[in-house]
């Protein structure tokens, strides 16, 4: 192994590349080539090997580095070494999943890019190591390379677990359980695993064939992936406690955020998940139900307005610049400086043609005689900071008014309401409509609760505990819903052994 050269930051400059914007929106490939081998060792040489690395540990409650606490510091010395296969094995032992979460990971907004000392926030001036897109290569080769062995089970339990949602908590929870012996199998509503990752996240943010290897990798070492086979409907909750000694629930946030509006057409706007998972599931081949007209999904030669400031939203504007609409207008209600979303997703977007008005908050949508939206609200004005250090907003007597052909709200998402749709009245909730968890799991820093155990329901003389991880625990991460799945799987070890 080759001794490797680090703390380079002065000597090199962070790689950042993608696609050429004019190129890209032709297609809906991933915007940003994977870091080649020359540059991924430059980019880990770069690594300040802090003797207490913010990236892992955070530097405040807004810069909280790795929920999953990976080990980035031995992870790049070792990469800058060329021992990429050990590099991997650091990555992996806290992260199940480093090339999804080396893709769609906010990383330099609020996690271990914007934690690192080198951050532009920190007036450094060198730039932050880019730890994503280093994780990311490291992983994609262990799937090249044949570093990543078969699920060996360290014993043979008797016990079976159902994990409702396949998203990347139920993911985790499964591997770690089939890791330690047990028998799993995991529901899925959609006709995809994945959850979101597969029909939510854009194939231009994140390929699917990246993440259709880990769902064949779980099914290859034992684990039962069950698709189209919601509970509720598809499949009684009541026939799972039945047949799993343990139920995980991992169903995510699937519930669009009511955006409150009047007018004709306040209810006719395009279902923000459905536009998107459509468009995925097309690229896939595969055709969804008839359940709305095809043509509000079809932004070709189009007008579309999307109400929202979110990565979903830059999701939403950048999926119809490459379905060919004549126009994209995105309306966020603050200024750009308070968006939720990533900057890298919003620079993305303006690059790519994305017509940004800000200050403007939507309060109605009425029909057009020849078909479309008159979408119509007022100009906002900055107000006091909230609770996140996000400075408000204040609505003022300008109004505005848009036409539109296609109206998209994507402003977030909150939990389905799981006592009706599993008609099980004894699951627990919260005021947000979270499972309500005993013994919560936390995210480290950011004190999120990415999982835990709900109740235990008692069947002809048996216990059986269920738990929760991810979004419906709490959780709004890709990486922290797979901390919640990785780390639950130990508690259920330990509710199943214990006498």
């Amino acid at each position: 192994m080759a001794k490797p050269e680090l703390l380079q930051y002065t000597a090199k400059d962070r790689k950042d590349s993608q696609r050429p914007a004019e190129e890209r929106i032709k297609d809906h490939w991933p915007i940003e080539p994977r870091l080649l081998f020359a540059d991924l060792i430059d980019e880990a040489s770069r690594c300040g090997q802090c003797g207490v690395p913010s990236c892992h540990t955070g530097l405040s409650s807004v810069y909280t580095g790795c929920p999953l606490e990976n080990n980035i510091p031995d992870i790049h010395k070792l990469a800058a070494s060329g021992d990429l296969e050990a590099a991997y094995k650091i990555s992996s032992s806290t992260n199940p999943m480093g090339a999804v979460t080396g893709r769609v990971c906010p990383s330099a907004k609020s996690l271990c890019e914007s934690s690192c000392v080198l951050n532009e926030n920190t007036g450094s001036g060198h730039g932050y190591v880019s730890i994503r897109r280093i994780e990311n290569a490291v992983h994609d080769l262990a799937w090249e390379n044949g570093w990543i062995r078969p699920i060996k089970p360290l014993h043979d339990y008797k016990e079976s677990i159902g994990i409702i949602g396949s998203g990347p908590g139920g993911y985790a929870a499964a591997e770690g359980l089939r890791k330690l012996g047990y028998n799993v199998t995991i529901y899925e509503r959609s006709p995809v695993a994945g959850g979101l990752l597969t029909i939510g996240i854009p194939e231009f943010k994140l390929e699917k064939k990246i993440v259709d290897r880990h769902y064949k990798y779980l099914e290859e070492g034992g684990v039962t992936i069950k698709c189209n086979s919601g509970i509720g409907d598809t499949i009684k909750f009541e026939q799972l406690l039945k047949e799993h000694q343990a139920i995980i629930i991992a169903t995510g946030k699937y519930k669009p955020k009511d955006p409150r509006l009047e007018g004709s057409a306040k209810d006719l706007a395009t279902p923000t998940l459905e536009y998107l998972a459509r468009q995925n599931l097309l690229n896939r081949g595969i055709k969804m139900d008839d359940r709305y007209p095809p043509e509000i999904f079809d932004a070709k030669g189009k007008t579309v307005l999307v109400n929202g400031g979110g990565d979903t939203a830059m999701d939403c504007v950048r999926t119809a610049i490459r379905q060919g609409a004549k126009k994209v207008i995105c309306l966020y209600r603050r200024d750009a400086e308070n968006m939720p979303g990533s900057e890298k997703e919003f620079q993305a977007a303006k690059a790519e043609g994305v017509e940004f008005r800000f200050m403007h908050q939507v309060k109605a949508a009425d029909e057009m005689p020849g078909g479309g939206f008159m979408v119509k609200g007022v100009k906002t004005a900055l107000g006091a900071p909230d609770s996140s250090g996000r400075q408000g907003m204040v609505e003022t007597d300008e109004t505005f008014e848009i036409q539109a052909d296609i109206m998209i709200n994507a402003i977030g998402f909150d939990p389905e309401n799981l006592p009706v749709l599993f008609n099980v009245s004894a699951l627990p909730v919260t005021r947000r409509g979270t499972l309500d968890v005993q013994n919560p799991v936390l995210a480290p820093h950011s004190h999120v609760v990415v999982g835990g155990l709900v109740t235990v329901f008692e069947r002809a003389g048996n216990t059986i505990p269920v738990f929760a991880v991810g979004d419906i625990a709490g959780s709004n991460l890709v990486v922290e819903a797979l901390k919640g799945g990785r780390d639950i799987a130990p508690h259920v070890h330990k509710a199943l052994r214990s006498p």
